[in-house]
């Protein structure tokens, strides 16, 4: 089906999660032989080489420290992430994905093409530049037409527009409530691009941000003026220790006890795969949200997969035994 069989399997990087996940699903994790970091926590990619790196880790360091390691980077004129460009030398990917969203969060099509200059080959290059669900799916359908999945991409756009649309219908019946993600504090950061979108979708008033502006640094000042009915905590690259220690943060800013999320204990952690990288996960993020936001309707269910989590905060501390496991 589609133009497969103009394609001899063919030999795929992938440096962005959400284009790992994509291909995953149309079938061609076995094509996958290269990957970053950030993809290693996909099923079936554990025992696939890294070939794309971090240069700063978040794990066992505070926001501000990261803060302060990245600007020396941006300072020293470095790229924040190192590529292994002798694996490129060596095993000349036919097809390559990656981003030109944000060279923070991930390693951009800048920085890959220069890599690509060096070397004497022309692979095909796929840049994924999503800030809205219908790029997303724009992107499925650039990614099925590289690979000859085109019949398969397609049939995954309609499946996905489907739960998307349920969605929706459900929200109708109920009052907005006013909303926020959180995905990075000291600085404070909201979620930009997509994730907006996401949570209007699932039901929620995201006043803060409009559909498809980029993330955005904030003052505390601001978000107790919106004073949100919900906030959810999703830091980027973060897992869930350092998400709960730097939450902190947020409980020891002046006033922070007032706003209504806090006094009514409606303060999630969730993994931050599910709103970080525009793929297939987000779809689950949007019904997460929708199910946080109307507890209520259980017809939508949290996902199935084992490594999905959600924390209830309590109270600002690090203590495990002051939050309400909930998945």
């Amino acid at each position: 089906m589609g133009n497969e069989n103009l394609f001899m399997r063919p030999t795929i990087c992938s440096l962005v999660p959400g284009g790992t996940e994509i291909l995953c699903e149309l079938g061609l994790a076995e094509n996958i032989i290269g990957i970053s970091d950030l993809c290693s926590h996909i099923d079936g990619m554990a025992d696939v080489p890294i070939v794309s790196t971090r240069k700063v880790v978040t794990e066992g360091y505070s926001s501000a420290e990261v803060e302060a390691k990245m600007q020396q980077i941006k300072m020293n004129n470095e790229h924040p992430y190192a590529i292994d460009e002798s694996w490129f030398n060596k095993h000349l990917p036919e097809i390559i994905i990656t981003q030109d969203n944000c060279k923070i969060c991930e390693i951009d099509v800048e920085y890959v093409n220069n890599v690509i200059s060096r070397i004497d080959y022309l692979p095909q290059v796929v840049t994924v530049n999503p800030t809205s669900i219908s790029d997303v799916y724009g992107t499925i359908s650039d990614i099925g037409y590289v690979t000859g999945k085109e019949y398969e991409s397609q049939t995954l756009i309609t499946s996905l527009k489907k739960r998307v649309e349920s969605i929706i219908g459900k929200v109708q019946a109920y009052e907005l409530k006013k909303i926020i993600s959180i995905e990075g504090v000291n600085p404070l950061v909201l979620g930009g691009n997509w994730i907006p979108e996401m949570y209007r979708i699932a039901g929620g008033n995201y006043g803060l941000l409009a559909n498809n502006a980029p993330a955005e640094r904030i003052d505390v000042r601001d978000l107790l003026l919106f004073d949100p009915d919900f906030i959810i905590v999703d830091l980027c690259s973060s897992d869930f220790d350092r998400q709960i220690n730097e939450i902190n943060w947020l409980f020891q800013q002046k006033g922070f006890e007032k706003i209504t999320a806090s006094k009514n204990k409606d303060i999630y952690i969730l993994n931050h795969e599910y709103f970080s990288s525009p793929g297939l996960k987000i779809f689950d993020g949007i019904e997460i949200i929708y199910r946080i936001l109307h507890p209520e309707d259980p017809s939508v269910t949290f996902p199935q997969d084992p490594g999905f989590h959600m924390i209830r905060q309590w109270s600002g501390n690090s203590d495990y035994s002051m939050y309400q496991q909930l998945v």
